[in-house]
């Protein structure tokens, strides 16, 4: 139990609607708008932040995070960096998450991170294209972060295609789980 700050953005553009502190006990309450897409992000120094997307709340939700300590080999999985389809290019809407990677970066100086992008295992796509596609995204997060001034030697990347799915399902919403980039933290 954690007194982690709460932020609540609009899915679409980052624009933040509510924040607030949990307590000691990690408890919370936020007003958040209603029928549409929003980003809940639960963050605390020397931990991973951890942000959700939430298509919406009614007003008795209850939303629980669970933040892991930054220690090196831990990974953070980042769901919210969306890029068009069958393409590297970062849509708008993964901006946000990309702020709370460059920040989080900014105030953890002594770590270097190894990129990993993740796609689907899409049967329409041959394996090199997917294994070529995650690492194209991989490099396109790693440019974002330059761009922001993080240093280039603390950031590695590599791609991953559709080889390690987080679930294996018929489902099209949920498979979208699959298309991931993950952050993994080492010491200096």
């Amino acid at each position: 139990n954690l007194p982690a700050h709460i932020l609540v953005e609009e899915d679409s553009t980052g624009r933040v609607l509510a924040q607030t502190v949990a307590d000691a006990t990690g408890h919370y309450h936020l007003e958040t708008p209603g029928n549409r897409p929003l980003l809940i992000t639960a963050s605390h120094p020397q931990y991973l932040f951890s942000t959700t997307t939430i298509q919406h709340l009614n007003q008795d939700s209850q939303l629980d995070f669970e933040l892991d300590t930054l220690a090196s080999g831990k990974k953070l999985i980042l769901f919210n960096i969306h890029f068009s389809p069958n393409k590297d290019e970062i849509l708008p809407a993964a901006i946000p998450e990309l702020r709370r990677l460059i920040s989080f970066l900014n105030q953890n100086p002594n770590w270097l991170v190894r990129i990993t992008g993740h796609t689907n295992n899409n049967v329409f796509a041959s394996a090199r294209f997917l294994q070529q596609l995650s690492f194209n995204r991989a490099l396109a997060v790693k440019n974002y972060l330059l761009k922001n001034a993080i240093a280039e030697k603390r950031i590695s990347c590599t791609g991953k295609g559709g080889k390690e799915p987080l679930v294996i399902t018929s489902d099209p919403e949920e498979g979208l789980k699959n298309l991931r980039v993950e952050v993994v933290f080492e010491k200096k």
